[in-house]
């Protein structure tokens, strides 16, 4: 079995609204079956080497479990609270995403799952 790596070419960072503090959230409340479903895909993730244990002294944001058409599951976060503190720049690839958004039909349209993208 090869030895996945991760990669880290530069550290990212989020600008915040000046005055902002960090966000503490409780976590969500799962049922036993989506904490295990939780579980099995942040394993099969880290053994992937697609995602990494945190490093973070800030708390995480809890996963949420969204079912897929075949009965399969991926795992989402709810950036919503951490995106109305950061400062909105405005990013050309954006742009290009709402041109993107109009040109294609959705039934064309490629799905990107992180999950897959291992490198």
């Amino acid at each position: 079995m090869s030895q996945k790596s991760y990669h880290q070419t530069h550290d990212h960072v989020i600008p915040l609204l000046e005055g902002a503090e960090p966000i503490n959230l409780r976590p969500y409340r799962y049922s036993h079956d989506q904490k295990a479903t939780i579980e099995k895909l942040v394993d099969e993730m880290l053994a992937a080497a697609v995602i990494r244990p945190s490093s973070s002294p800030l708390p995480f944001s809890s996963p949420v479990p969204v079912g897929r058409m075949g009965g399969s599951w991926r795992l989402c976060i709810d950036y919503r609270k951490l995106n109305s503190l950061t400062i909105n720049k405005n990013i050309p690839f954006l742009s290009w995403m709402n041109s993107w958004k109009r040109a294609v039909p959705n039934e064309k349209k490629p799905f990107i799952d992180p999950k897959k993208q291992v490198n």
